[in-house]
């Protein structure tokens, strides 16, 4: 079937799921078995760290306060927060801050 020149062509339009997704708080510091709600799959969750509040907590109070050597903390992942993602989609599931707010 063909169109006219002027006649306008019909566009179809898909809808698109949308999935709200809300970081979850865990004092969980390793992997752990989780549903990603974006690949709707069952994972073992990828932890990556980064630099917090606790860490800056840290860094003020041993050098302002001359505590040398708790600063060396500051050298591991004891005072970094905690991000847990999903390995396949990269997805944040869940964060745990190491200061506790």
């Amino acid at each position: 079937m063909s169109y006219p020149d002027d006649f306008p062509i019909p566009h179809v339009i898909q809808p698109v799921k949308v999935v709200r997704h809300v970081v979850k708080e865990t004092p969980i510091k390793t992997p752990y078995l989780d549903v990603c709600p974006k690949c709707q799959t069952t994972i073992m969750t990828s932890v990556t760290t980064h630099i917090g509040m606790c860490w800056w907590l840290i860094c003020f109070f041993g050098t302002f306060l001359f505590c040398w050597p708790i600063l060396i903390c500051l050298c591991f992942d004891v005072s970094k927060d905690v991000d847990h993602n999903c390995p396949n989609c990269g997805l944040l599931l869940a964060t745990s801050n190491r200061a506790g707010f």
